[in-house]
């Protein structure tokens, strides 16, 4: 073998070990960085000069806030540019859970848009996008607009950083407590369709996309740009993560759902045992597409949250166990929707509140622990008969209405879950009111506009709902969407997401 025919022999291997080990990091999707809140930061040189001149632009990825932030200074960077002259393009969590995105072009004319309170939760993953099309600036949580105004110019500068999970202003430093995944940059502005068609995809070089910091590395100090672009970033003390906001590969397709980084058949599934699995995190919402479900056992794992509401429409269940997780809030009356249950654990949690009557509506068998288990919570009497006798070692301390006898007066101030939810176009917004108070519900919009005041007057003491049909307070129907709902009685507030399909 000659001299050149061995150097391209050694090249054609190298590269094909390149181009395998860039998709077998791709395909994984395994990691995320974590940002400790104290000058953990992601940089990227002379990244602006990747939209520099565009007409358009899209920075997007996911963020996993955990910062209670009370106020300035303590606000949280996300991610993109920011030098407060020529070359602003920033996601940035402000006080009370806004998010602000920014534009700053040329001239040191600057739009911004704030999203409504609360628009954020910590402890959450979030897909957060901001677009600009030319004409107008959007700020997108979890694909749905939630803000926008009118924006023109260009930024020029080549020159300013990206950055991840640090922005500085004048001599602070905002620097993200959370984690952070799958950041892109483009140079063009995605629709709202496309922003939910990216969100969970591994990306593979679409038009358009000039920047993809996936942080798959695992380990090292440097973020590769996935995209292809060459626009590396240099880690600044973030620490890997496995924890991620989604598992990429496209491994499911349309007739499964992804449950825990398994894909399981819509169809055919009808038994689920993921009992003792180490599970972490919060029930998904998805576990619902399985309606032909029967059996589902989640108990002996670390699961936190509330049940999903998704969960009560599992109308073939048999057996349904959660016992011993760390779930919490309350047990709504659309348990009485579970007519086939013959098995029921709930226990070694801490959920709170009253137990509905609706669960008397299930044919169980009460006195016997191996079909019926809702001990050891928080559970508040009095107790629905059905369950008077049977319902265990409670801890009722925060039970401050316990010696009530009627039991048709709630324990405590709550605001469930709109159900359905998202819903098109009736919704149905339950709240508790444990005394005769004047109450005030509300509807807003992700920009903190008011939409329908739906209450506001005074009430009697009980367990409340009212219906909401999608219309203003003009009675004219409202676009598809994520809503705020908000209810405010004497010293107690609370506010829910919703979202309007069309």
């Amino acid at each position: 073998m000659g001299r050149f025919q061995l150097g391209m022999e050694i090249r054609f291997f190298y590269i094909t070990f390149i181009i395998l080990s860039i998709y077998s990091v791709e395909a994984q999707n395994s990691y995320s960085l974590n940002f400790d809140g104290e000058a953990d930061y992601v940089e990227v040189p002379y990244g602006s000069a990747m939209i520099a001149n565009a007409g358009q632009i899209t920075l997007s990825g996911w963020v996993y806030p955990r910062n209670t932030n009370s106020g300035w200074p303590d606000f949280d960077a996300f991610f993109g540019f920011r030098n407060e002259s020529d070359a602003d393009f920033y996601l940035l969590q402000l006080d009370n859970y806004k998010v602000e995105g920014r534009l700053r072009v040329t001239g040191n004319v600057a739009y911004t848009v704030v999203t409504a309170a609360e628009s954020i939760s910590p402890d959450t993953w979030y897909h957060l996008a901001l677009t600009y099309d030319g004409a107008n600036l959007f700020v997108y949580i979890n694909g749905i607009e939630a803000g926008s105004t009118e924006a023109s110019g260009q930024i020029i500068n080549e020159n300013v950083s990206l950055t991840i999970g640090r922005l500085v202003f004048q001599t602070t430093n905002f620097d993200l407590d959370g984690q952070a995944d799958e950041v892109s940059l483009w140079n063009i502005s995605l629709t709202e369709q496309q922003i939910q068609d990216y969100m969970y995809a591994d990306l593979t070089g679409e038009a358009g996309l000039v920047g993809y910091w996936n942080f798959n590395e695992g380990a090292g100090d440097i973020a590769n740009d996935a995209g292809g672009n060459d626009n590396d970033g240099l880690i600044n003390g973030a620490a890997w993560s496995t924890d991620i906001p989604f598992t990429g590969g496209g491994q499911c397709d349309s007739s499964e759902v992804e449950l825990w980084n398994q894909c399981y058949s819509i169809e055919n599934t009808t038994e689920l045992d993921l009992s003792n699995r180490g599970l972490t995190g919060e029930i998904p919402p998805a576990i619902g597409n399985l309606t032909n479900l029967t059996y589902l056992d989640l108990q002996w794992n670390d699961l936190t949250g509330s049940i999903p509401p998704e969960v009560w429409n599992l109308t073939n269940l048999i057996h349904l166990g959660l016992g011993t997780n760390e779930l919490t809030e309350s047990i709504p009356p659309e348990i009485g929707n579970l007519t086939n249950l013959t098995s029921l654990h709930l226990n070694s949690n801490s959920l709170t509140g009253a137990i509905p009557e609706s669960i008397c509506g299930l044919d169980l068998n009460w006195s016997s622990s191996s079909d019926f288990n809702i001990s050891n919570n928080q559970l508040c009497p009095p107790y629905p008969s059905c369950v008077e006798n049977y319902a265990g070692e409670q801890d009722t301390d925060n039970c401050t209405q316990a010696a009530i006898a009627d039991e048709t007066i709630p324990i405590t101030y709550s605001i469930y879950n709109a159900y359905p939810n998202p819903f098109n176009p009736f919704t149905t917004l339950r709240y508790d009111l444990p005394e005769d108070a004047m109450v005030n519900i509300t509807i807003y919009d992700m920009m903190g506009r008011n939409v329908k005041t739906m209450v506001n007057s005074q009430q009697n003491a009980g367990f409340k709902s009212i219906q909401w049909d999608a219309t203003n307070d003009a009675g004219a129907p409202v676009s598809a969407g994520l809503y705020l709902y908000t209810i405010e009685s004497k010293q107690f507030r609370q506010t829910k997401k919703m979202v309007l399909l069309k």
